[in-house]
């Protein structure tokens, strides 16, 4: 398990040993952040985020935090984009949330699956031209 650093980024001298439950705790209650969960722990950030790293419940849980946080913000954009008639929001709103109907500026396609779409394609013509010769030499 890493041991906190020294230095100028520890916020205090650590007096207890700190849980997996601990930081739990502290991300929770922090909104996710970081900074402010290892301030109020008396540990510095980088301490906190290589515990978060070195644990998958932690990964997990710091992950959730951030997507109910992103949900605020998804939340928060629409009402202002919707209730102020804000143009630039809703485009911006589109072009990063409703990429997958389509609203991007740029023409997204993976040409490396189209490729090969193509090359099954070709293959399967190329085996039903081969059963069809076999069925016309045999008759």
């Amino acid at each position: 398990m890493p041991k906190p650093r020294s230095g100028k980024a520890c916020i205090s001298s650590p007096k207890k040993k700190l849980t997996d439950e601990m930081i739990e705790e502290a991300l929770l209650s922090c909104g996710g952040w970081y900074n402010l969960a290892a301030a109020k722990l008396g540990y510095s950030r980088s301490y906190i985020s290589d515990r978060v790293q070195a644990s998958a419940r932690l990964k997990k849980i710091s992950y959730e935090v951030a997507e109910v946080r992103t949900d605020r913000y998804e939340k928060a954009l629409d009402n202002f984009a919707f209730k102020e008639n804000n143009l630039t929001a809703v485009i911006f709103f589109l072009k990063t949330l409703g990429r997958r109907r389509g609203y991007s500026e740029n023409q997204e396609t993976d040409q490396l699956t189209e490729t090969a779409r193509e090359l099954v394609n070709e293959i399967k013509r190329s085996k039903l031209e081969d059963q069809s010769d076999d069925i016309l030499s045999i008759s």
